[in-house]
């Protein structure tokens, strides 16, 4: 009996309508979901509603079209949402990284280092400063690197 209600089924789940409501569907969800993903497979869907319109292939070359299609579009979909021509510089990369920025940066010391460790005013904030000798309050430093959200600094001679 499940198998007589499956197959009458299976003409109707595998119309050229039921493919375009599953387009309109993916392509709402795309809508509400973040990221750019189901609506690569909501234009396999609709690739396969036309076909299915136009040629009437049975259900299996449907699902057939619908998988290589889906992976025919995620493949493009990803090249050209992520192109490989992304800026790559040491700027662009240190983007978010504002330590990075102040590298070979001079900076004046507000808290003595003292055992490696003190405090330095960069612009109208104070960072964390690590450096290999003790410095006085009011020298001036070079950045020279970052570790962590910690600036390290060498004495200017």
């Amino acid at each position: 009996m499940l198998a007589r209600l499956v197959e009458a089924a299976i003409p109707f789940l595998f119309s050229a309508w039921m493919w375009a409501a599953a387009a309109l569907v993916l392509a709402a969800f795309e809508a509400v979901v973040p990221g750019v993903y189901l609506v690569w497979l909501a234009f396999a869907a609709g690739g396969v509603a036309i076909i299915t319109y136009v040629f009437d292939p049975g259900w299996v070359w449907q699902v057939a079209f619908f998988g290589l299609t889906t992976v025919a579009m995620l493949i493009l979909g990803q090249r050209y949402t992520r192109p490989d021509d992304q800026d790559r510089s040491p700027e662009a990369q240190g983007l978010n990284l504002a330590g990075i920025r102040l590298i070979g940066r001079s900076v004046s010391i507000t808290e003595a280092v003292k055992n490696g460790e003190g405090r330095a005013k960069v612009g109208d904030s104070e960072w964390s400063v690590r450096a290999n000798s003790d410095i006085p309050v009011g020298d001036r430093v070079r950045v020279v690197g970052m570790e962590g959200t910690t600036l390290v600094v060498e004495q200017i001679e």
